[in-house]
């Protein structure tokens, strides 16, 4: 049986552009960080010859966030780029204490909000 959610990934761009968001802005603590390739990772994903780098930060009631970033076969499509109701399109909701400070922060630190 199902207990929790180990971790939700993202393929993001460039993994230290999307740190900046979730570990400084967000204030996610960074848990890992690894490069991967070679046979086991070929395996897991399917792509021949593939380099990967991604980090796993911790969401503090439980879960990580794993960013993945590909240096070999990147793609350079982008779903931000496509409607919302779009087959693949995902997200995840967080919990936060205090939702005006952080959304001072984020707009502080040169993001915009949706909603």
């Amino acid at each position: 049986m199902i207990s929790s959610i180990r971790h939700s990934a993202f393929v993001v761009k460039n993994l230290e552009d999307s740190l900046r968001f979730y570990r400084d802005t967000l204030e996610l603590e960074l848990y890992r960080r690894e490069i991967e390739e070679g046979e086991f990772i070929e395996k897991l994903t399917g792509i021949k010859n593939v380099k990967l780098e991604w980090a796993k930060l911790i969401i503090p009631k439980g879960g990580l966030i794993e960013l993945l970033q590909y240096h070999s076969h990147p793609d350079t499509s982008s779903v931000l780029e496509s409607p919302s109701n779009k087959i693949g399109a995902s997200h995840v909701a967080l919990t936060v204490d205090d939702l005006s400070l952080l959304y001072s922060r984020v707009i502080k630190n040169g993001y915009s909000c949706k909603s």
